[in-house]
């Protein structure tokens, strides 16, 4: 209450993690299948997708991974922005922060290689979900919205993501706490292991 400044820095965060994809959900208009195969236009045929397909969803991921990293980077920025105000608060026992330009560059790390294994971990639910798209736009197995037949092929993938998801980022979490703490990048990363060991039900609940 006394620091409203870490209300904005929050906020940020939260956005930039996701967030704003919770606030537009209420608002968002998903198409019908009609509408995706109008946007898949001529890179669809009917021995699969075309390579321009492929072309076009490259280019698309070079862009958005540069977006991705400068998002990741405002990240570790304010992860060091809101520890500062809290360890200088006179009330706060002062923790230590050494060299803030090693200790960006070691975040900034940190978020690349959560966001690379969060990926690895949607790997498979991407591959089911791709081709239960197409197999539901050439040959519908009912008469459905085409989200419900498509999310009918998911629940095993959907299952492997959700139970991956909380544990990384936990895992992720406390790696940056021991960072902020002023542990070095493999000690605080082997403290988020063994806590996320010690107290798996813990993390996994709150």
């Amino acid at each position: 209450m006394e620091q409203p400044s870490l209300w904005l820095l929050g906020t940020l965060s939260f956005i930039l993690r996701g967030g704003v994809l919770a606030l537009l959900l209420p608002i968002m208009v998903l198409p019908t299948q009609v509408e995706v195969r109008l946007m898949l236009g001529g890179s669809l045929g009917t021995s699969g997708l075309t390579p321009g397909f492929f072309v076009g969803v490259s280019a698309a991921t070079i862009v958005s991974s540069g977006l991705v990293m400068a998002v990741l980077y405002a990240l570790a920025w304010l992860e060091i922005a809101a520890y500062r105000r809290l360890a200088d608060d006179p009330e706060i026992e002062p923790n230590t922060l050494h060299d803030p330009g090693t200790r960006l560059r070691d975040l900034f790390v940190v978020e690349a290689l959560t966001l690379i294994v969060l990926l690895l971990a949607a790997v498979p639910l991407a591959a089911a979900l791709g081709q239960s798209i197409y197999q539901e736009i050439l040959l519908p197995s009912s008469s459905a919205s085409i989200y419900d037949r498509v999310l009918s092929h998911l629940a095993q993938p959907i299952a492997i993501f959700a139970v991956a998801l909380p544990i990384v980022d936990s895992v992720s979490a406390i790696w940056v706490r021991g960072q902020l703490s002023g542990k070095s990048v493999g000690s605080a990363f082997a403290g988020s292991v063994g806590a996320i060991v010690r107290r798996p039900l813990w993390f996994r609940c709150c």
